[in-house]
């Protein structure tokens, strides 16, 4: 009896370890015949960034010109005097009256008056060229210091008088000849340098400096 259950027990062994070496044998060859899984390929788009050239516009400077709309270039003191005579000019019947005026000079650009007319922009060599007239000047008479003084011969005691319309008259006539002064030769470089100036730091500012600003002056 004991001869038989070892004899049973060898084939019990035998029959398992045949199992297990025909599931081995299996699954290795149906690992082998298994079509391989094709690689996957991932692919990446890079995108290329364009870079947008910056164009300026004309529109751009105007807008900002008319948001200014007025500057003050430069300003300067001026004096003018005048005789007003009666009587002789002699030292017994001289009568004369001389008055001294004082007035500020100011050189204003109108900002608003520059149109893209007057605006030539080259987005490719990055300049703008504003073309404008020289900036003239308007003159205010500081009235309180208006300076009179009389020069009497020995025999003249009467005052040289003028009428509140005669005065009036006299003082447009200063102011022209002041205006006239300022607006000729003498300031005529220092007010386009200043000009220049000005025009130059609204377009630095306004364009990053970036551009070339070039300004010319028209007759």
């Amino acid at each position: 009896m004991l001869k038989r259950s070892k004899t049973f027990r060898k084939l019990l062994s035998l029959i398992l370890a045949s199992l297990v070496i025909y599931v081995g044998v299996n699954y290795t060859i149906s690992k082998l015949n298994k079509s391989p899984t094709p690689p996957v390929v991932i692919s990446q788009i890079k995108k290329v960034g364009i870079v947008e050239e910056k164009v300026l516009h004309k529109e751009v400077i105007t807008n900002k010109f008319n948001t200014i709309q007025k500057i003050q270039v430069i300003q300067t003191s001026v004096t003018q005097s005048v005789t007003i005579q009666h009587g002789f000019n002699n030292k017994f019947f001289k009568n004369n009256k001389l008055i001294k005026f004082t007035g500020i000079g100011s050189y204003s650009l109108d900002l608003s008056k520059i149109n893209e007319n007057n605006i030539v922009i080259n987005n490719t060599d990055k300049t703008i060229s504003i073309f404008i007239t020289k900036p003239l000047a308007e003159i205010e008479l500081l009235e309180e210091k208006t300076e009179f003084q009389d020069e009497k011969g020995f025999l003249i005691i009467s005052e040289v008088e003028q009428t509140p319309e005669e005065y009036e008259q006299l003082k447009y006539e200063v102011k022209s000849e002041m205006k006239m002064k300022l607006n000729g030769t003498e300031y005529n470089e220092i007010v386009k340098t200043k000009t220049i100036e000005s025009l130059e730091g609204i377009l630095n500012k306004l364009t990053n400096n970036e551009y070339i600003v070039k300004i010319n002056f028209v007759e």
